[in-house]
């Protein structure tokens, strides 16, 4: 889990989420967005949903039931030609030489895995592990409902951010949903795997395209007013399409 502290710091390094982005894969973020949030000209501030606190709530219990190494408060650190990378990992196998990715989501597993294999191969470049899977929980049945009541409870309709809310009502949220989830049956039976074995191709293809990204963050740092160039937007959307 990211600490506030480092949140302040993330234009400084590549983070294992962002290189989905990077990627093009991400439904979340644009590459665009996310040049000018490492080039410190806009900010994204995202105070969690009611989405990603079932999944902080359902992933220590995933990894209890499975015996995986609780490993995520490690930040594990890599520098490539001046880039740095950093990651959060969710855990571990016993033997320690498989990463395992925890997602709890309203996804099939062939969307998950394309929706996170990315950010799965930045932790398996930055730990230099090079085995991983992932270990999806469909937010289905109970944990469904559940979220639908904390969404009509606190009339949050479809918002999914928490950032217009009172701290008080963030901290009553996750109450709400705490005591839910701790009524719900849980058993391995609902989980599905993933397996992504590293590949050379892909991790040269992924350097390629945050070492480029990279240089175009430093180029709009050194002088902001490129963002408003159309040709620097143009040469930059040739290159993450």
């Amino acid at each position: 889990m990211i600490s506030p502290e480092e949140l302040k710091r993330r234009h400084e390094y590549i983070g294992g989420s962002d290189v989905p982005i990077i990627m093009g894969a991400s439904k979340f973020n644009k590459p665009w967005n996310l040049l000018l949030e490492k080039a410190l000209i806009s900010k994204k501030e995202f105070g969690g949903s009611v989405y990603t606190e079932i999944g902080n709530i359902m992933e220590p219990r995933i990894q209890n039931a499975m015996n995986l190494i609780n490993v995520d408060e490690i930040t594990y650190k890599k520098e490539v030609e001046g880039i740095n990378f950093e990651c959060h990992i969710d855990g571990l196998n016993q033997d320690k030489n498989q990463i395992q990715e925890i997602r709890v989501v309203n996804q099939t597993l062939d969307e998950c895995y394309n929706s996170y294999h990315w950010q799965v191969r930045a932790y398996m470049f930055v730990t230099e592990i090079k085995d991983a899977q992932i270990i999806m929980m469909k937010r289905d049945g109970i944990l469904k409902q559940h979220t639908r009541n904390v969404i009509k409870k606190y009339k949050l309709e479809n918002l999914h951010d928490f950032k217009d809310e009172s701290l008080e009502t963030v901290e009553d949220i996750v109450k709400d949903l705490e005591l839910l989830i701790s009524e719900t049956t849980f058993r391995t039976s609902m989980i599905s795997k993933k397996h992504i074995p590293h590949c050379e191709k892909h991790e040269k293809e992924m350097i390629y395209k945050v070492k480029k990204f990279w240089e175009f963050r430093n180029r709009l740092i050194e002088d902001n007013n490129l963002a408003l160039c159309p040709n620097f937007r143009e040469e930059f959307n040739k290159e993450f399409k």
